[in-house]
């Protein structure tokens, strides 16, 4: 049975583990996946309640982007899935990623649902992927952005190459404030202002040019 790594960048370290025992609850084999914190190295409050698990921290910067990376990177699963500090997991998540993903020796990409279907409807939200199509891809989100955009690009990538497979009946939901389930806070308002926006764009369009992709996200 194929193994999964689970990969948490987080700015909220109580809610973070919160999460990870949801998850851990809902697994169908608490034996068959690793869960993997990520989090800046100036964050004393992760350190602190985080530090037994395995995890990785990084030089403080906005965003998921380097957290998700990092903590890629020293995953062992063949089967990779992010999660998030407003992420839910449906019950025996695991056992329904092994099914859509039998054979992991294939480049695939799961494009899962967020609970909200009609919301970016190519994205390719919840990311999990195969550890082939990882090692392919070369990171988890481009390294030159840092949170805005990172999935518009990732999934872009994926579209482009023809590696994903649709699995929306599978349910991770995001109790994001955007959608009225969660509150909004500082992390939330610095990861997704005007400025983060203004800055991501011009960086994503410099991408879609040098890897030839015609955009079909926006």
């Amino acid at each position: 049975m194929p193994k999964i790594s689970v990969i948490h960048p987080t700015v909220r370290a109580k809610q973070a583990l919160d999460i990870y025992e949801f998850w851990k609850d809902r697994a169908s084999d608490i034996n068959n996946f690793e869960y993997i914190f990520a989090f800046n190295d100036n964050d004393e409050e992760a350190k602190k309640l985080l530090s037994e698990f395995k995890h990785i921290s990084t030089p403080y910067r906005n965003g998921s982007v380097d957290k998700c990376n990092a903590a890629a990177a020293i995953s062992s699963g063949e089967i990779i899935m992010q999660s998030s500090d407003d992420l839910y997991a449906p019950c025996f998540w695991d056992e329904q990623l092994i099914t859509q993903l039998p054979d992991p020796s294939q480049e695939i990409v799961l494009k899962l649902c967020d609970g909200h279907p009609d919301h970016r409807k190519n994205i390719i939200k919840n990311i999990c992927m195969t550890r082939v199509r990882y090692l392919k891809q070369g990171f988890w989100y481009h390294p030159d952005l840092f949170h805005l955009f990172s999935d518009n690009f990732y999934s872009e990538m994926a579209i482009k190459e023809d590696v994903v497979k649709d699995a929306t009946q599978i349910v991770f939901e995001h109790r994001h404030p955007f959608y009225g389930k969660g509150k909004w806070d500082e992390h939330y308002e610095k990861s997704n202002c005007d400025e983060a926006y203004k800055e991501s764009r011009p960086i994503f369009e410099r991408l879609i040019k040098e890897y030839g992709i015609i955009p079909v996200t926006l």
